[in-house]
């Protein structure tokens, strides 16, 4: 279990190591990923920043769109189309939520987020984001 708050990550195992509980600086590498992804920019909000920015700058973003079982418009930012760095955006049609988002370095794909069984709107206790119970 995690939580990310004030760019700080708190986190506790489960089972017999639940008693100890762990803070982290968002930076540190024991919670960001192996290429340095902090838990700042694994949400819907760092990726709509993501698209924005590339939409406003003159690379931009080449749209496309996937149908199916899962229908959806695929945002690729042009770095990636041509074989180097960049990131793709899968953008559910029937919700217009970020369903999967995937990074490339020099035309590999190096990381890749699916996002379902979401529910927009829901409600919390707020006692889940309480950092005293990590």
């Amino acid at each position: 279990m995690a939580l990310y708050r004030d760019r700080f990550v708190w986190g506790r195992q489960s089972g017999i190591l639940s008693a100890f509980r762990m803070k982290f600086k968002y930076t540190d590498r024991m919670v960001a990923s192996a290429r340095g992804a902090t838990m700042d920019q694994s949400g819907w909000g760092y990726m709509l920043g993501q698209i924005e920015g590339l939409s406003k700058k003159g690379s931009g973003l080449s749209v496309s769109e996937v149908t199916g079982k899962y229908s959806c418009w695929v945002l690729s930012d042009l770095r990636q189309e041509t074989g180097s760095s960049g990131e793709k955006f899968y953008i559910d049609k029937e919700t217009g939520v970020v369903s999967r988002h995937e990074t490339f370095e020099d035309g590999i794909l190096v990381s890749r987020g699916i996002y379902r069984e979401f529910i927009i709107n829901g409600s919390f206790d707020p006692a889940l984001f309480d950092e005293k119970r990590f």
